[in-house]
């Protein structure tokens, strides 16, 4: 009867699965593109089955599940219980709530095969662990120190925000993993040339700013948004500091490790999105 109801499972339970049960880093990556998507997880579920463990995530009210397989381990040293100590620190410190389950052999099998049932799922509590404060033993592993901020947030990877990344360097981007140094080159050279058109002048790096956007030499008159003088000075210091303090360094040294790289991208963009605010007669100042 169910089926002729719904012939192509438009009702199918809302479950996806990830990471692989052969490499706990996948697991890892997993847990941590749930915890950087836009709904939130309000409890992780540890299904554990002879030192192995996967996790099933609860998104608030939500009837969506996501199963992660078990990558992770415990009971000896190695990086399966490294990483499952990593998940269950990242889970406490975003005051994700924990609980373990210790489920059979085909439960666990289930997961990694991507099969569990809406009545799998139902059947949970039989299941619950009669120890809840025992998995708290799992940090054991942790491999850097329970209040090392800096050790949980080295677990994400360096991401581009691009829903913030002005259109202006967005072409850049492509290469920005691979070579972040030239990227970040290209995109200063970018913005010199944007403002040598904006204010029709030959002039370059610091110099533009000195001669159109110092407090001596502009006014508010030059932004469409009518800040205050001292708003304008400071985006006047921030594109004469960003100018003196990156560019000059990447015109020497195109290295830059992933994590500055990041960092210099954001600012890059940030001095983007403020020339948007010079208005159109600036060009006529600039004459």
């Amino acid at each position: 009867m169910f089926f002729n109801n719904d012939p192509i499972g438009q009702n199918a339970p809302y479950f996806e699965y990830a990471g692989s049960p052969q490499t706990t880093q996948s697991c890892i990556d997993a847990f941590i593109r749930y915890l950087n998507s836009n709904d939130s997880i309000t409890l992780m579920s540890i299904l554990s089955c002879n030192h192995y463990h996967a996790l099933m995530l609860t998104f608030g009210e939500s009837d969506r599940l996501a199963f992660i397989r078990s990558g992770f381990t415990s009971g000896y040293p190695g990086e399966g219980p490294k990483g499952l100590a990593k998940v269950f620190r990242l889970a406490q410190f975003f005051n994700i709530q924990i609980r373990e389950f210790n489920v059979n052999e085909d439960w666990l099998k289930k997961v990694n095969y991507g099969q569990v049932t809406q009545a799998d799922v139902q059947g949970l509590d039989q299941y619950r662990s009669k120890e809840p404060t025992a998995c708290y033993d799992y940090l054991d592993a942790l491999p850097f120190k329970y209040d090392d901020v800096k050790g949980i947030f080295n677990l994400f990877k360096e991401i581009i925000p691009y829903s913030i990344i002005d259109p202006a360097i967005s072409d850049l981007l492509e290469k920005f993993k691979l070579n972040p140094g030239e990227t970040l080159s290209n995109g200063y050279k970018r913005l010199e040339q944007h403002l040598q058109e904006k204010f029709k002048t030959n002039s370059f790096g610091t110099r533009i700013f000195e001669m159109f956007l110092s407090p001596e030499k502009a006014n508010n008159n030059i932004w469409h948004d009518n800040p205050s003088n001292g708003i304008c000075k400071a985006r006047y210091d921030l594109f004469k500091a960003c100018f003196e303090g990156f560019r000059n360094e990447r015109a020497h040294n195109e290295y830059v490790n992933n994590e500055d790289a990041l960092f210099e991208l954001i600012l890059l963009n940030y001095l983007f999105k403020i020339t948007k605010f010079l208005n159109k007669r600036a060009e006529k100042q600039g004459a």
